[in-house]
């Protein structure tokens, strides 16, 4: 039997999708929603809400729960930048420059130092984009009050300066000059908490495309069946690993293959390549794991694979 096998999509792509996909639409709703309270159209809850409301001044309300609104909507986007770039990292990894690894592990908890990791690395694919979600974590960590990370500096400023005439066509008119004042004097804007989402959006999308082409096919396979998922490592992780293997490469060679393709199925691998619409093929392409390989991954024994995905450094 022999089958291509492709990854569509990563996981991080998918986590990063569950909480920022249609974010712009919500806010939109939600903004809609406001405006109705504020020319009051809306004069009490609805009883299924079992909740006490009863404004003093309900455009003053409307107001504050707008500003609320948006607030929750930048750190909504900078958490599900965050859990892009931590998933892109999780074993298996899609992110394999162990340089930039290290620098992502060495970041910590901070959104904005794993930001300029990726950035030293893939920030000229797109210089504004990766500017533009660094003024957004920055913006996050004030509305946050945090002490760290709460500023950019002047090479982001440029770059936004620089890309003036982009900024006003691709994010609804955006002027660079209000956009930066903005940032220095307060709370940001629909259209600037709009504006920044959709860079977000942007630049996991620039991202997965240049981690999917620099992306080792056969390195990731091995990753990612030497992988133990993480709350199995307090365990015997290599007693879990060889009765996984054997499990699959264990069987008799006529339905080994049929086991090996599920096995990878289980795992985010497709027999479908999902390609991407006519805007985003020149961007994104499925990573693709040839028949060769797959074949020859379904023909070794449990001791040839064992072998064959072991780390170096294991």
């Amino acid at each position: 039997m022999k089958n291509s096998l492709y990854l569509n999509d990563s996981i991080a792509r998918s986590k990063f999708k569950d909480l920022l996909g249609n974010a712009n639409h919500l806010i939109v709703t939600t903004l809609v929603g406001l405006h109705a309270v504020e020319a009051n159209l809306v004069e009490e809850a609805p009883p299924e809400l079992r909740a006490a409301w009863g404004p003093k001044d309900f455009k003053v309300s409307a107001r504050r729960a707008r500003r609320m609104a948006l607030d929750t909507a930048l750190i909504r986007a900078t958490d599900a930048i965050d859990v892009y770039i931590r998933y892109a990292r999780r074993a298996p990894s899609i992110i394999q420059n162990v340089g930039l690894r290290n620098d992502i592990d060495g970041a910590g908890r901070s959104i904005f130092r794993k930001v300029l990791a990726v950035q030293k690395v893939y920030g000229s694919h797109d210089p504004l984009l990766f500017a533009m979600v660094l003024v957004m974590v920055a913006w996050r960590n004030r509305g946050a009050h945090s002490e760290a990370d709460v500023d950019i500096d002047d090479t982001v400023r440029q770059i936004i300066e620089e890309n003036s005439d982009r900024l006003r066509a691709d994010f609804r008119g955006l002027d660079a000059k209000e956009f930066l004042a903005g940032f220095e004097d307060g709370d940001p804007s629909f259209k600037e908490v709009a504006s920044l989402i959709h860079a977000s959006q942007m630049l996991v999308e620039l991202l997965e495309a240049a981690l999917f082409r620099d992306l080792d096919s056969e390195q990731f396979l091995k990753d990612l069946i030497w992988y133990v998922p993480r709350e199995l490592t307090g365990v015997d992780a290599d007693r879990l690993r060889r009765k996984s293997i054997q499990s699959v490469w264990g069987r008799d060679q006529s339905d080994r293959s049929t086991a090996v393709l599920a096995r990878l199925r289980q795992n985010g691998l497709s027999t479908d390549k999902k390609m991407p619409s006519e805007k985003r093929k020149k961007m994104r392409s499925p990573v693709e794991f040839n028949e060769d390989l797959v074949a020859r991954l379904c023909s070794m024994s449990p001791t040839q694979v064992y072998a064959w995905a072991k780390p170096t450094e294991a």
